[in-house]
């Protein structure tokens, strides 16, 4: 737990910050869904050199397989970073942003918007 509290930081909001809960829609229109072979297909067409962490869940670290199509991933559309889907929304029920680069789900202007629309 140490490893992955020092990878991925503390596992809640951040301080004075609310977690914004996403609706499934929201959770949709935020995220792309992705299978293991396509993520590696796009891995091998980058231009980047590709490390071992780009072949694992970076809450969980466990390892993608490119022939298990029946284990979905998302993307979160903001900053590209993938992992396992069931990892993500587990991640989503306490935080509000990327677990590797904290770059927020929401965009500010988006979060703003929706504060605004719920009252």
């Amino acid at each position: 737990l140490m490893e992955i509290t020092e990878r991925v930081g503390k596992a809640g909001p951040k301080e004075g910050e609310a977690f914004l809960a996403l609706t499934t829609e929201e959770y949709e229109v935020h995220t792309e869904k992705i299978s293991p072979s396509s993520y590696f297909a796009e891995l091998d067409s980058a231009m980047d050199e590709v490390g071992e962490e780009d072949g694992r869940c970076p809450i969980c670290l466990g390892n993608y397989e490119k022939l298990e199509e029946d284990t979905l991933l998302r993307k979160v559309n903001n900053c590209g970073h993938t992992m396992h889907e069931s990892c993500l929304q587990t991640w989503l029920a306490t935080n509000s942003s990327c677990p590797l680069c904290t770059v927020p789900i929401f965009l500010e202007k988006e979060v703003g918007k929706k504060k605004m629309s719920s009252h």
